[in-house]
């Protein structure tokens, strides 16, 4: 109707258009930018309107409203704001899409088991299996209805079955137990109208083709899957499941292997299983010149090892003979062992999959875009190319590619004069694959300058920082004039930290000076917690920092990241405090006892903290702290300047000295001994490289699990709203499950 430009003027009376044109027309310019406005409206409502129409196009705000149409009760929460990416995604969790679009199949459905799994996973988006305990309990049968596969009796040469004792996958038959499955504080299983729906909270995330650690103190016949040494299970790379009318089994979810999962038995010979093992799979082994020179290549690219000369084996204390031509896998402990004398000469390389809960600290996950200045020198790092091309901006290692553009490169001529403008063309370091990267680095940048170190999306690349200069650190090293920037994205760092120093000057220079580095961010990284790790998680240097921070202006910035502690000497009387702000990350001292941000002399750090769904492993020492919320401190908190800042919805330990306190855990220093004990936040584990990092246990108080401002859990995982999610799903379940019928979410991871 208003594809005219004077579609409305011509609905005008003619009188009136002969005066506006006895004039200059001024109504009918009015009417034109009215038109093309309507015109706007009419193209929105023909177009984007439609599609709010359906449930699988709509937009999100649309789908609570869709919801209302098919009498949906939503989740009620304490929060109703969406100008946050936390709380957009809160708001998808309590009008799921998914759920919204199946409502009418699943009350068709309604009393059936194979519904209740996909309801966990359109809810609240989390894989399951549903198990009716009925069926697993020892029973009399009656004559004419035998059921042979329900023993009463376990078959103790059943290793496989016996493994799966206790687990979602349980076959074996058990003695009755009367106690409920919904009881809160002692609930029981096997029962007649128990029904139980297994949840699997850890995700698989993949590595591809890095290197394995070699185990020089054991062996050079033995590796770990992990290249930082230490033992991780390794996990199961789910299978699809096609059909919606059976129940989900141990291959449709990402569980860790056991070693009978990985055995397979052809003709009376063990063999590994192929389902498992290989190319694309959940997990393969590359060995060049294995067994024998010349074996394992193809085009100078290293082969996998044939699954026929694999085994699955108990590697726990690395005793187990390996035969010859023959490789031995634990994928409980993430070991592998070749034969005494048959080591691999030129390394292994594998790809597997790890268990961890959310996606920070980098990986082969999906990272949100950087934004970056629209000119910049782009260049790509791969240790594996047998020669440079800088003209192509390949490169072998991060320090040459930092050094061609930093010697090779012309400086901009125009604004050579005017160090406030960038001088040079910004740098983007990309590493573009899973793998090692050796070498060490020193940045130092001019003013205004930009350098960005990241890894190519889903990829897992490592900087491995060794003893390699006998006259001082290894660590990486940075420094700036005024206006530069530094930014690590999905950068694993191992072996030393990062030092970031300022230029050294007297009380006159600092006054006449025009300042140092600007910023530097530290996001979907790891700096591991204690620089590197022992065979059962723990640091092999746990006092050492992962940042030191020297005498500079620079703001640092912790972005879905896991750094170690944050040491920061800064003098009072040349600097103003050192901003650090932490979101979304974790920040681990390795202990209580020890300093996770404060001085390298256990001193105050001369810093502002800013602190934002954040745990924090250690004490804290700081100038003052501008804002906290939603985050767990494991340590006292001491702070030199209270009367400013703010601590809301925190978890704090008694005996801190803090900024005023809004809403936080204990709500008093004067408390009983129990009570603080109750209160306490208690961990699964407490050990970076284990799949349970830093997530709450079961018996955390709920003043803990539901104490953020959005009745979320404080900490790290704030944004995985599990609290949100469980108790929405588990009043899905009571509406699905048959009456009568006793149920509950079991977690199993």
């Amino acid at each position: 109707m208003y594809e005219e430009q004077d579609a409305l003027y011509q609905l005008l009376p003619a009188y009136l258009r002969s005066r506006d044109n006895a004039g200059e027309g001024p109504l009918k310019e009015l009417l034109t930018i009215i038109n093309y406005q309507a015109h706007l409206i009419e193209q929105d409502i023909a177009q984007r309107m439609y599609d709010d129409w359906f449930i699988e196009t709509c937009q999100d705000w649309v789908v609570a409203y869709i919801g209302d149409l098919l009498g949906y009760e939503r989740m009620p929460t304490p929060k109703q704001d969406s100008r946050t990416l936390s709380d957009r995604r809160l708001a998808k969790i309590l009008s799921p899409r998914r759920e919204i679009g199946n409502l009418i199949a699943y009350r068709r459905r309604k009393g059936t088991l194979w519904v209740l799994e996909e309801l966990a996973r359109d809810v609240a988006n989390w894989p399951a299996r549903a198990v009716e305990f009925y069926r697993l309990l020892a029973r009399t049968e009656h004559l004419d209805h035998p059921q042979p596969q329900r023993l009463a009796t376990v078959d103790i040469r059943d290793a496989g079955k016996l493994e799966l004792a206790g687990t979602p996958f349980d076959t074996l038959c058990h003695t009755i137990d009367v106690r409920g499955i919904s009881n809160k504080y002692s609930p029981g299983r096997y029962n007649i109208p128990n029904v139980g729906l297994f949840v699997f909270r850890t995700k698989r995330y993949s590595v591809t083709k890095t290197s394995a650690y070699a185990c020089e103190d054991v062996g050079r016949h033995c590796f770990t899957f992990s290249i930082l040494g230490n033992d991780a299970p390794l996990f199961r790379l789910p299978v699809p499941e096609l059909e919606t009318t059976g129940l989900a089994e141990e291959t449709h979810f990402a569980v860790p292997i056991r070693r009978r999962a990985l055995e397979a038995h052809v003709e009376n010979k063990i063999y590994v299983n192929d389902s498992l093992y290989g190319e694309n799979k959940s997990l393969v082994i590359y060995a060049a010149n294995w067994p024998k020179k010349g074996d394992g290549i193809n085009k100078g690219e290293p082969m996998p090892i044939e699954a026929q000369k694999v085994i699955s084996a108990d590697l726990s204390h690395w005793a187990y003979q390996v035969p010859k031509n023959h490789v031995a896998i634990d994928p409980i402990l993430g070991r592998i062992q070749f034969p005494k004398g048959q080591a691999p000469r030129n390394g292994v390389l594998v790809s597997y999959g790890y268990g961890f809960l959310t996606d920070i600290g980098g990986g082969e996950y999906d990272r949100p875009a950087l934004p970056l200045p629209a000119e910049m020198n782009y260049f790509r790092v791969d240790p594996d190319l047998d020669k440079e091309f800088p003209k192509q901006g390949l490169f072998r290692t991060i320090d040459t590619a930092y050094q061609y553009w930093r010697t090779t490169l012309p400086e901009d001529e125009k604004n050579k004069e005017d160090k406030l403008k960038i001088r040079r063309p910004a740098l983007l370091i990309e590493l573009v694959k899973s793998g090692v990267y050796k070498g060490r680095i020193e940045l130092e940048l001019k003013a205004s300058e930009f350098v960005c170190v990241a890894a190519s999306n889903s990829t897992r690349p490592i900087i491995w920082l060794s003893d390699e200069n006998a006259n001082g650190p290894d660590s990486i090293s940075i420094r700036g004039e005024k206006g530069s920037r530094v930014i690590f994205d999905g950068i694993l760092i191992v072996g030393r930290g990062v030092e970031i120093i300022g230029n050294e000057w007297s009380s006159d220079e600092m006054r006449s000076s025009d300042g140092d580095l600007c910023e530097v961010v530290f996001r979907h990284s790891t700096l591991v917690p204690g620089w590197s790790l022992h065979c059962d998680c723990e640091p092999r240097r746990a006092s050492e920092p992962s940042i030191l921070i020297e005498n500079t202006r620079s703001r640092i910035r912790v972005e879905s990241s896991i750094v170690g502690a944050i040491h920061v000497n800064t003098d009072p009387a040349l600097f103003e405090p050192t901003q650090v702000i932490v979101c979304d990350s974790i920040i681990d001292a390795t202990s209580d006892e020890s300093i996770a941000i404060g001085g390298s002399n256990a001193d105050m750090a001369y810093a502002e903290l800013r602190i934002a769904r954040s745990t924090i492993v250690g004490e804290v020492l700081s100038h003052s702290i501008a804002l906290a919320e939603n985050s767990l401190f494991t340590a006292k908190l001491q702070v030199a300047r209270k009367q400013m800042g703010c601590i809301r919805y925190s978890y704090v330990p008694v005996g801190s000295r803090t900024p005023r306190r809004y809403r936080c855990q204990p709500e008093s220093n004067e408390m009983a001994q129990s009570e603080v004990l109750r209160l306490a936040p208690y961990f699964e584990s407490t050990r970076y490289g284990t799949s349970n990092y830093l997530r709450l246990s079961h018996c955390t108080a709920q003043e803990i699990k539901h104490g953020a401002d959005d009745e979320s859990e404080m900490g790290v995982y704030h944004d995985l709203f599990e609290p949100q999610r469980l108790a929405l799903l588990t009043s899905r379940l009571e509406e699905f499950v048959p009456a009568s019928t006793d149920s509950a979410v079991i977690f199993a991871s």
